[in-house]
């Protein structure tokens, strides 16, 4: 059968090959590009303007270390502050930790932290609190409605918030602690 034509049928075959193949690249293209764009919007770093937002976050509930109910607004601390969203579940959050409380303790006469934890229970915001203890303070809002209202999708999330009460930058995933001192002195002033 040499020399002989393929039948239809093979044409056929050949044919969505081909165009599965092709498909195939073209989706994988796209679905690098939805990646990087995803980074680009999500990544640390990012100049978004959170501040409308934030403003109305302030209004929203959360649970402080002594069980107190409080707003948001009556848990942040004045001046500079760095507030970090963080759960037990969050492997990011855990190895973050330690190095905030370091940073927390050199810059205290400067800038203040917060924490948020997001866990789904009092119990286990307050025993993670144990197994991995920050000398700052910690407040609880299990439904994360904070983050939801500013659209923080990333764990850990980090806001840096001026002493006018405004975010000047926000960062998605893990800091290490030279990043946070690094951004600290950039945003901040502070002095490590």
């Amino acid at each position: 059968m040499e020399g002989a034509e393929p039948t239809p049928e093979a044409k056929v075959g050949q044919k969505s090959a081909v165009s599965v193949w092709a498909a195939r690249v073209v989706f994988g293209i796209l679905g690098l590009s939805l990646a990087a764009l995803g980074f680009a919007i999500f990544a640390g770093g990012e100049e978004v303007d959170l501040n409308p937002a934030f403003t109305a976050a302030l209004a929203t509930t959360v649970l402080t270390e002594d069980g107190e109910s409080t707003t948001f607004e009556d848990a942040l601390p004045e001046g500079p502050v760095v507030v970090n969203f963080y759960a037990s579940w969050c492997g990011p959050c855990r190895a973050e930790l330690p190095d905030f409380d370091e940073v927390s303790l050199r810059v205290e006469d400067q800038v203040t932290f917060l924490g948020i934890n997001v866990d789904q229970s009092e119990t286990t915001w307050r025993s993670f609190n144990e197994e991995i203890p920050v000398s700052y303070g910690t407040v609880f809002q299990p439904g994360s409605e904070i983050r939801m209202q500013l659209d923080l999708l990333a764990m850990p999330t980090t806001l840096f918030i001026s002493a006018d009460g405004e975010i000047v930058q926000q960062h998605g995933g893990i800091l290490d602690d030279d990043s946070l001192i690094e951004i600290l002195a950039e945003q901040f002033g502070a002095e490590v």
